[in-house]
């Protein structure tokens, strides 16, 4: 069995684009890993496929739903197994999938190691995700992952302040809010209500 990051990396670096013969056959390869006959939706994926693996779920086939499978997963390796293992529930990321197992050396608690998935949860489920910043102005794209209910609020910091969004459900309705805010970097900048951005069924 390939591992995963052979899936992902051609696909994210536009090594291997939709018009390539290949690309049909790594889809389905790469849908079957994320979906194994071992009933693990585990990651499998050491510092830098986990980095490539969500973006490329998400925006390159559109399969966030996917990526959320792996987040929620409790068996090992997951984040889920670092939190809710009986052994050794963590409380930050741990730099090993298996730490709770695993001998001492090179096996820290509290490690950056797994720890890109951070941007993913709150760009993609949060619907917060940055795209540019130029002369400490920020480009910011707001929306969540479509049908999914996941996650209701996200904020980001950035060097002129906070962003923080928020929707909710009224009836059919999905209504996004930016709430009350005031930059610290620039307090003679007025502070306004919670202002809603938009309503769509």
């Amino acid at each position: 069995t390939a591992l995963p990051i052979s899936y992902v990396l051609p696909q994210f670096l536009g090594v291997l684009s939709p018009q390539n013969d290949l690309w049909a056959k790594v889809q389905i390869n790469f849908m079957n890993y994320a979906d194994p006959s071992d009933g693990c939706s585990c990651p499998r994926t050491g510092i830098i496929g986990t980095k490539f693996l969500f973006p490329q779920l998400s925006t390159g086939l559109g399969r966030t739903d996917v990526g959320l499978q792996f987040i929620e997963q409790i068996q090992e390796p997951s984040w889920g197994h670092m939190m809710y293992n009986p052994y050794e529930p963590a409380t930050a990321v741990w730099e090993l999938w298996n730490g709770d197992t695993e001998g001492p050396g090179m096996n820290s608690r509290n490690h950056h190691m797994f720890s890109s998935v951070a941007w993913w949860i709150r760009a993609e489920l949060g619907g917060v995700k940055p795209t540019s910043t130029f002369n400490n102005v920020h480009e910011i794209y707001v929306a969540r992952a479509p049908g999914l209910s996941y996650v209701n609020s996200a904020e980001y910091i950035v060097s002129s302040g906070r962003v923080s969004y928020s929707w909710e459900r009224r009836g059919g309705i999905h209504c996004r809010t930016v709430p009350e805010n005031q930059s610290p970097s620039n307090p003679t900048l007025p502070k306004h209500a919670d202002l809603v951005i938009g309503c769509g069924s």
